[in-house]
C-alpha cells in the first residue's frame, strides 16, 4: 500500500512516502528541474488528470499541464517533446472511434495519488474497447502510470505508463478481436 502518513486534500490524497512498487524514483534529470515544491501547483495537475484520462478517448487533453520537453515511454513507445506526446494522444483518440464499436471505447481511472516524495502522480487504470470490425471481440488493458511531476510549476516532466499485460498479449487480444 500508500503508507500511513497520508491526509485528505482537494478530494486527492497526498501521500508523503508510497511504497517503491507504485511510485518510481524521479530521475536525477528530473530531479535539476524543479527544486522547490509547490503542493497546490502539483495539485491543480493532479485535478486536471482526474478529468483528463477518462475522456480521452472524447476529447483533447489539456496540453499546458505538460512540460515542452515532455518525455513519454510505455513498452512499446518512446517519444519527447509536448508536439509528440500531442500526436500520440491524438492517434489514440482516433483509433478509439475508427477501430472500436460506438460507445464501446473506455478508460478508467482505478486510483489516482499524489506522491509528494516521488515528485509524481500515480494512476492505475483499466482501458477497453470492443472492435468494431472482423470478430468484434474487446480488448483490455490495464496498468499503471506515474506521472513525474516538476515540482514548483506542477508540470509533468515525464509520463511512464507500465502494463499488467505483455506487449505480445496485448497484441494477441487485438488479433483476437479482430481476425
Amino acid at each position: 500500500g500508500f503508507g500511513t502518513a497520508c491526509r485528505e486534500d482537494h478530494h486527492a490524497l497526498v501521500v508523503r512516502g508510497c511504497a517503491e512498487k507504485e511510485c518510481v524514483s524521479v530521475s536525477e534529470e528530473d530531479a535539476g528541474k524543479g527544486g522547490t515544491w509547490n503542493q497546490d501547483a502539483c495539485l491543480r495537475t493532479l485535478e486536471t488528470l482526474r478529468g483528463d484520462l477518462p475522456a480521452q478517448y472524447e476529447r483533447p487533453v489539456v496540453f499546458e499541464i505538460y512540460s515542452d520537453d515532455v518525455t513519454f515511454d510505455d513498452p512499446v513507445t518512446k517519444l519527447r517533446g509536448k508536439l509528440n506526446y500531442r500526436l500520440m494522444l491524438a492517434t489514440l483518440r482516433v483509433l478509439s472511434r475508427v477501430a472500436a464499436e460506438p460507445g464501446s471505447a473506455a478508460f478508467d481511472v482505478d486510483d489516482i495519488k499524489l506522491c509528494v516524495e516521488k515528485r509524481a502522480i500515480v494512476t492505475t487504470w483499466r482501458t477497453a474497447a470492443r472492435a468494431r470490425f472482423g470478430r468484434r471481440g474487446w480488448v483490455r488493458i490495464s496498468g499503471t502510470d506515474v506521472f513525474h511531476l516538476d515540482g514548483e510549476t506542477g508540470k509533468v516532466l515525464r509520463h511512464e505508463s507500465s502494463w499488467e499485460q505483455s506487449a505480445t498479449a496485448i497484441g494477441q487480444q487485438c488479433r483476437e478481436a479482430f481476425f
